[in-house]
């Protein structure tokens, strides 16, 4: 006998237990552990939007990790070509911030609109002759395209899940969210510089959750609203218990926006709620009274928070809102913003640069003792930085929104079309609330987007509970 019909017998079963251990890291179960796993780490890690945050150093190379595995997982998919595209646009948009990062001949890039100052200070400084890439800040660019690596694993990983644990993906948001409210309540409670404060540069002495930002809390509030009506209905019969908790958490989070000073945020939870009732309201139709009426519940339940916190004088948020300036310094720099995207385009000045290009267009009547760190318009700030390259971008992923807006919206059963709509009012409040902040800056927001879309993408995604969900 030969040596290698000796050895054969033993390679068998290595062969046998590396094809069970694939396997089984790919199945549902560990795909649904991995997914919930880094919802977690994104809400714990990911709640601020500077740069420089201590926890992106573990984050971010997790998520490139995860984006590995996400890829894996859903190449086992037969049915994710919706998910696919969907996963293309976002490293479409990646390749645009590449491209903002080669370096260009001094003829071109002094030629780009928006240069003719940094031209004419190379000159002075003997370094015109430099090879320069678009981007007014490469390394800012460079960290925006590192940022991709979060919503692209959660599109992979998402994507990959049967609609059952997707469902349950969107019960742990909920529960984060939950937890996000206990903690805003500890930090009312403590000092506002205590350790319930989870970043060094947040929002001292307001309510900001498992965030930095105080109007980042209180739209991630807002967009729960419609999202945990739908959870809250679902089945054949209405749950007293379920409705209880969820009124409870509309009344806590109506005041929890209210005393976090949030505009933005008071603006989103005041479309919310009412969108909420009418998905109550379709979901309640076929019971019977009382039960068929909770609907007009979120908005007494809103205003009664309203009146509490006036007495008790919390309401900052009313009060900033009902005030005298307006939008304030937003305001005020808005005509100075649309001349910078202006004399930037086409070429944009490059994602994630704005704070370096700003000074360039700032003006003494515009100046303040803090830097401007965005635009506080993300629309505006998108074809600034973006150019016409990022307009273009932002046209196809909005035609592809609409297109699996509209499909959704009309299409199903009462419940699959509530849950639709649900997903879609998540999207609609973040492009509301990017109006006049920021919020998709930060890895929670641009995770919670990644799972809207890509639930949208996937037919009857949060209308299904154990052993009802049809495999994909």
């Amino acid at each position: 006998m030969s040596a290698t019909e000796a050895l054969a017998p033993l390679r068998k079963p290595r062969r046998k237990a590396r094809s069970n251990w694939l396997t089984n890291a790919l199945s549902q179960r560990a795909i649904f552990a991995v997914s919930a796993g880094f919802v977690v780490l994104v809400s714990l890690m990911g709640g601020g939007s500077r740069d420089d945050i201590a926890s992106l150093v573990l984050l971010r190379p997790l998520s490139v990790l995860a984006c590995f595995y996400g890829w894996l997982a859903l190449s086992q998919q037969d049915d994710a070509k919706a998910t696919r595209r969907v996963a293309a646009m976002l490293l479409a948009l990646g390749a645009i911030a590449l491209l903002q990062l080669v370096p260009l001949p001094p003829a071109v890039w002094q030629a780009l609109p928006g240069r003719a100052l940094h031209a004419e200070i190379a000159t002075a400084l003997g370094m015109g002759e430099q090879w320069r890439p678009l981007s007014f800040s490469p390394v800012k660019t460079l960290n925006m395209l590192f940022a991709l690596a979060t919503p692209l694993a959660g599109i992979l990983l998402f994507g990959a899940l049967e609609p059952e644990n997707l469902r349950r993906i969107w019960l742990l948001v909920l529960a984060l969210g939950g937890v996000s409210m206990v903690l805003a309540l500890l930090q009312l409670a403590g000092s506002p510089s205590g350790p319930a404060y989870l970043y060094r540069i947040t929002s001292e002495g307001y309510a900001v959750g498992l965030f930095a930002n105080r109007n980042h809390f209180a739209v991630h509030l807002a967009l729960l609203g419609p999202l945990a009506s739908v959870f809250a209905l679902e089945g054949k019969s209405v749950s007293l218990a379920r409705l209880t908790v969820l009124l409870g958490a509309m009344a806590l989070a109506a005041l929890l926006v209210l005393a976090s000073g949030s505009r933005a945020g008071l603006i989103c939870l005041a479309l919310a709620l009412p969108f909420a009732s009418w998905l109550m309201r379709d979901g309640l139709a076929k019971q019977k009274w009382p039960e068929r009426f909770i609907w007009l519940a979120p908005p007494l339940v809103a205003a009664l928070a309203l009146v509490l916190a006036l007495m008790t004088g919390t309401a900052s948020a009313w009060q900033r809102l009902a005030g005298q300036d307006g939008m304030g310094h937003r305001g005020t720099i808005l005509p100075t913003l649309w001349r910078m995207a202006q004399d930037t385009f086409p070429a944009g000045a490059g994602f994630g640069s704005f704070a370096r290009a700003w000074p360039q267009w700032e003006s003494d009547e515009l100046a303040q003792p803090n830097y401007l760190n965005q635009a506080h318009n993300d629309w505006l700030q998108w074809v600034i930085e973006g150019g016409l390259p990022g307009l273009l971008w932002l046209g196809g992923a909005l035609a592809l929104l609409a297109r699996l807006g509209w499909r959704r919206w009309r299409d199903g059963n009462p419940a699959q079309r509530s849950a639709s709509r649900a997903l879609i009012a998540v999207i609609a409040l973040l492009a509301l609330a990017s109006a006049a902040d920021y919020p998709l800056r930060t890895p929670i927001m641009m995770l919670l987007l990644a799972l809207a879309v890509t639930s949208l993408a996937i037919p009857n995604s949060l209308t299904c509970g154990e052993k009802q969900c049809p495999a994909r």
